[in-house]
């Protein structure tokens, strides 16, 4: 298999990568809850958001992806933002599509996120990391593959490129999973739970399993 970064990804690389969460969230009813919380239960607006966020960690994240030998196709993609940074962080970035998928979201949507579900990441999540680790953490923020290629190596492949990158540079890897299914496969390849957070949304309530993983973590086979 092929990984690589997208550093100046084209409109059909982004289309393809839109594709493939779409396809993601459908394949996982459980998945699909936490995602539902973020689009205000309106799944029209489900490609916008990707889309959005794909730009936006194609501009100041890092973006990469898992190509099918012989066909080249994106069949796993994988984006990250470096210590420091975060998604729609940046006024550059919120204008690559977050600023009109705002505009679409009910009034309902918007306080949940910014007055629970914001305030539960400052308060329960952000608390269970020490300020020098939080300043040395890289964060991933979307890890799909296509249903038809899972098992085969693809999400591990990209995981471990950000693995061996965070070792050299001593920092740490950090995200977020919300299904027991994720956990499982991010134990598997050296991270550990820190915490779980119950998140209470009009559309679903669901849990965040905070994952995280370090130099002290098992390597990858």
């Amino acid at each position: 298999m092929i990984v690589k970064q997208l550093r100046n990804p084209s409109e059909k690389e982004i289309e393809r990568i839109v594709e493939l969460t779409s396809v993601g969230a459908d394949s996982s009813p459980r998945e699909a809850v936490p995602n539902a919380a973020f689009l205000g239960g309106d799944w029209t607006l489900h490609a916008e958001y990707c889309r959005a966020q794909t730009r936006a960690v194609a501009l100041e994240g890092e973006l990469y992806v898992g190509l099918a030998e012989g066909s080249g196709l994106i069949v796993s993609t994988a984006s990250w933002f470096s210590p420091g940074r975060s998604m729609f962080d940046s006024e550059a970035q919120k204008a690559l599509g977050y600023n009109q998928f705002l505009l679409k979201l009910t009034e309902e949507t918007k306080d949940w996120e910014k007055n629970t579900f914001g305030k539960i990441v400052v308060e329960k999540v952000e608390t269970l990391f020490m300020k020098e680790e939080i300043a040395s953490r890289w964060w991933c923020y979307n890890l799909v593959t296509d249903p038809e290629y899972q098992r085969q190596g693809y999400a591990s492949a990209l995981m471990k490129v950000l693995a061996d990158k965070a070792d050299k540079l001593d920092n740490m890897l950090g995200l977020i999973a919300t299904t027991e299914e994720n956990v499982n496969f991010y134990r598997g390849i050296g991270y550990r739970e820190r915490g779980n957070v119950h998140v209470p949304a009009p559309t679903g309530d669901f849990d965040m399993h905070v994952m995280t993983r370090d130099q002290s973590s098992k390597a990858f086979d």
